[in-house]
């Protein structure tokens, strides 16, 4: 079993990125100009296209904890069938749990955060 390994090189509030769904494909068109926000509560960022009401989506991703141990939640939204008059629903949540292990592009292995009194 192997590993992938995403990277995207984004700033909240910045200028965003080209986004397309993470699947084993040789060719990833069309892309959805994405960008990204911090929400009020200052730890969960939304991303999402640029303009607004098209129907095209967004997620919510935000650090949570379980048993003192911090893991990744990302929530989809979206509308749909993609038909852009439904209205936006949740489609699905991935819970990523930390695991240090050596990173395939520089060898180093990062320690998994967790949380502290």
């Amino acid at each position: 079993m192997g590993a992938w390994w995403v990277k995207h090189s984004w700033v909240l509030g910045g200028e965003g990125y080209c986004n397309t769904e993470l699947q084993p494909k040789e060719e990833y068109a069309p892309c959805m100009s994405v960008k990204g926000i911090l929400l009020e509560d200052g730890l969960t960022m939304k991303i999402g296209g640029k303009s607004e009401g098209r129907g095209e989506g967004f997620n919510l991703r935000a650090p949570t904890h379980l048993n003192g141990e911090v893991r990744y939640l990302v929530t989809r939204y979206g509308t749909l069938g993609n038909d852009p008059a439904s209205p936006v629903e949740q489609q699905g949540e991935i819970d990523f749990e930390c695991q240090s292990k050596a990173s395939a592009f520089d060898g180093l292995t990062r320690a998994c955060p967790s949380m502290t009194d």
